[in-house]
């Protein structure tokens, strides 16, 4: 009996601390897809699967639920795939079984529908007195909006917009009568279109012949203020030829002037934008912005030369803001910090998140998930699958802005959270455009509370251009820090730092042998000069988010990074 037990603990332990590698298992499985583009009583449907410690023997085999099945297409890399048409419309469960070996170790399901049950058109600014989709009509951008289906007169779904209506709706069938139902107007706006409200059977879409569901709005006169802000992301190199990206932004109706103000990194030299400055004093840029508004999609972009020879790796921190404030219903959003890395090169398909590096529990965590058609066609439709971490809180996600109309929903399979983002006939130019051909969509979310010390946030999206393969981003990482000080070793007296994360005191160990004492924010702008007589700093004055110590001593600069919840 004693021998049992030791050797069912020895199994335990060796699986627990990595003496036998962990089993493959499923970390997303999901399908999309339908016959509203397609001829009648022909679904196509399509499916991605992303596999934790998937090994050379993993393999996934997709059951169709309609007697067929097959194996999945690998990348090599963890990630699965497929297509299927079905000859008949019906409801349909799909099975995905994860194989290691010959052995079956996971499997997951999905239900699909092999008819039309989307509900797809968007938002826009009407500039005439008619409820028709012309040329003259302003697709709406930066400014959500949300629809309630109901069926039968009870609701079923609801619809959050930003610009684009695209969501496959849950209770979808072949016999219901629906209706679309305006929630919650654009900032600024009154609905026009349509009147009477949409009613519609899914036996009878087709958007091949069909518009969709668009809905028109005007401004409300009677709406005062504005709601100005911008983002922006970067590429650096350590050589020549780097690029920055500014998007101004308003979510009003009414257009308003604006002043961009980018303070650039010392690392880098500005060489010139697709929109000429207003002024260029050192690192400091301005841009004027001019009658911008909810319908308006303006992007700065700069190209920069690196100053010296930048170390791969290091942080890059600008800072980049709009005016005027006064008037501006929510002047918090004006302000964006950008601290990207330097990279030796970079994808145009990529994924980044800011802040980089260590963050405090329940910190906000602001995604960019670029895309770039490198095609040579035009890319009608876009979407994209973004699987959350199992550490963020779907509760808190928030559409910030986008390069184009993105409509967004969050897909709920078991434990997991998958976002979509559709942009529905973008019309993204190909590669012989290269100021035209690329696009990005800005959400936050926040990282949960409680998580253990050292626990990763790993972040992965796959785009979709039209039918092609998914193109997989890099993984963007957060961390909670392990609370564990670091020390400097190369001849120079330690710094002890605890706890870390800190409240209001934090503890020092060695700090009265430096000089030049400071705290830095994340965008390395001082906020404290601390008497160094004392045991502990008291920080209670600073805000949650991430500071850096810094301290001269006979071996030079010393800093430490410290998280203040």
């Amino acid at each position: 009996m004693l021998k049992k037990f030791i050797l069912v603990l020895t199994v335990l332990l060796l699986s627990k601390f990595g003496g036998f590698a962990q089993a493959p298992s499923f970390n997303a499985f999901h399908t999309f897809g339908d016959s509203c583009y397609n001829a009648a009583g022909l679904s196509i449907i399509y499916f991605y699967a992303q596999v934790n410690n998937a090994n050379a023997n993993t393999s996934v085999e997709v059951y169709w639920g309609d007697g067929t099945s097959n194996l999945a297409n690998s990348n090599g890399q963890g990630y699965f795939n497929g297509t299927h048409g079905y000859s008949s419309v019906g409801v349909y469960t799909v099975a995905g079984v994860l194989f290691d070996g010959t052995t079956a170790v996971d499997t997951m399901y999905q239900t699909v529908n092999s008819f039309c049950s989307v509900v797809q058109g968007a938002g826009y600014k009407r500039a005439d007195n008619n409820c028709s989709w012309d040329y003259t009509t302003e697709p709406i951008i930066n400014t959500p909006f949300s629809i309630e289906v109901r069926k039968a007169g009870v609701p079923v779904d609801t619809i959050h917009a930003n610009g684009n209506i695209y969501k496959k709706i849950n209770g979808a069938d072949l016999t219901s009568v629906f209706t679309l139902h305006l929630l919650s107007a654009p900032n600024g706006m009154v609905l026009a279109c349509p009147t009477p409200t949409y009613t519609f059977k899914f036996d009878t879409l087709d958007y091949a012949n069909f518009d969709g569901f668009n809905f028109g709005f005007d401004c409300d006169a009677s709406a005062t203020g504005f709601d100005l802000s911008v983002t922006g992301t970067g590429f650096f190199r350590p050589v020549a030829n780097s690029y920055l990206y500014l998007y101004p932004r308003n979510s009003a109706c009414t257009g308003t002037n604006g002043v961009v103000t980018l303070n650039l990194s010392p690392k880098y030299s500005f060489v010139g934008a697709n929109i000429t400055p207003a002024s260029v004093s050192g690192n400091t840029i301005t841009w004027n912005v001019n009658n911008i508004s909810n319908t308006s999609t303006d992007m700065i972009w700069l190209t920069l030369n690196a100053v010296g020879t930048p170390t791969l790796g290091d942080t890059v921190m600008n800072t980049v803001s709009i005016t005027p404030t006064t008037g501006d219903v929510n002047p918090a959003n004006n302000t964006y910090p950008m601290v990207d890395s330097i990279r030796a090169s970079f994808d145009p398909n990529e994924k980044h998140v800011y802040p980089i590096g260590e963050i405090a529990q329940g910190e906000l965590l602001t995604y960019t998930i670029h895309f770039e058609n490198l095609g040579n066609d035009t890319a009608f439709n876009i979407h994209i699958m973004d699987t959350l971490s199992a550490y963020v809180d779907p509760a808190t996600f928030k559409v910030i802005t986008s390069s184009h109309p993105v409509s967004a929903q969050m897909i709920e399979n078991g434990p997991m959270s998958t976002l979509r983002f559709d942009f529905a006939n973008i019309l993204l130019a190909d590669a012989s455009a290269p100021n035209e051909n690329k696009g990005f969509v800005t959400y936050q979310i926040n990282a949960k509370t409680g998580l253990a010390a050292g626990t990763q946030i790993d972040n992965t999206a796959h785009i979709y251009f039209d039918i092609n393969p998914a193109v997989v981003t890099n993984t963007a990482k957060s961390r909670i820090p392990s609370g564990v000080s670091i020390r400097k070793t190369e001849g120079q007296k330690a710094i002890n730092v605890y706890p870390n994360p800190a409240n209001d005191k934090l503890f020092v160990e060695g700090l009265s042998g430096f000089k030049n004492v400071i705290i830095v924010n994340s965008l390395g702008q001082e906020v404290m000069q601390p008497k160094t007589t004392k045991a502990y700093l008291a920080i209670d004055q600073l805000a949650p988010g991430v500071y850096f110590l810094k301290a001269t001593g006979k071996d030079g600069l010393y800093t430490q990074k410290f998280i203040k919840q």
